[in-house]
C-alpha cells in the first residue's frame, strides 16, 4: 500500500490517518473495562476501588506519552523531510530527554506519596 502525500488533504484522508490512533484508544478503553472486571471478580472490591482511584493518573501519564510520541515524531519527520537531519536528531534527543525527566518527576512524586498511602492502612 502506498500513501500519496500530494493533493488535497480532505476529510477522507484525515480519517484514514486518524484510524490507528482511534483504534488504539478503543483498545485501551476495552482493556480498562476487562481489567476492572477481572479485578472486581477475582481480587475484590477494595482492589477495584483502588484501581478506579488510580486509573485517571494512569490515563494522564499515557496521554502525556502519546502527546510526546505523536507530536514529536511528526516534528522529526517534518524536519527530516526538509533535509535537516541534524536538527531532527536534536529534536529526537530532546524528546527522549523530556520523557526521561518527566519519568523522574513522576517517580519522585510517587515515592513521596508512598508514606501517605501506607498510612491509610489499605496496603502492606
Amino acid at each position: 500500500m502506498q500513501i500519496a502525500l500530494h493533493g488535497h488533504y480532505g476529510y477522507r484522508r484525515l480519517m484514514f490517518s486518524a484510524i490507528p490512533s482511534i483504534l488504539m484508544m478503543v483498545v485501551i478503553s476495552i482493556y480498562s473495562v476487562v481489567d476492572g472486571l477481572f479485578v472486581s471478580n477475582y481480587v475484590g472490591t477494595t482492589a477495584f476501588a483502588a484501581l478506579n482511584v488510580i486509573w485517571p493518573a494512569i490515563m494522564l501519564i499515557g496521554a502525556l506519552g502519546l502527546m510526546v510520541g505523536t507530536g514529536g515524531s511528526a516534528l522529526v519527520a517534518k524536519t527530516m523531510g526538509e533535509g535537516r537531519r541534524d536538527r531532527a536528531q536534536a529534536m529526537f534527543t530532546m524528546m527522549v530527554q523530556f520523557t526521561f525527566v518527566l519519568s523522574v518527576v513522576f517517580l519522585v512524586h510517587g515515592s513521596g506519596q508512598r508514606q501517605s498511602i501506607r498510612s491509610t492502612g489499605l496496603c502492606a
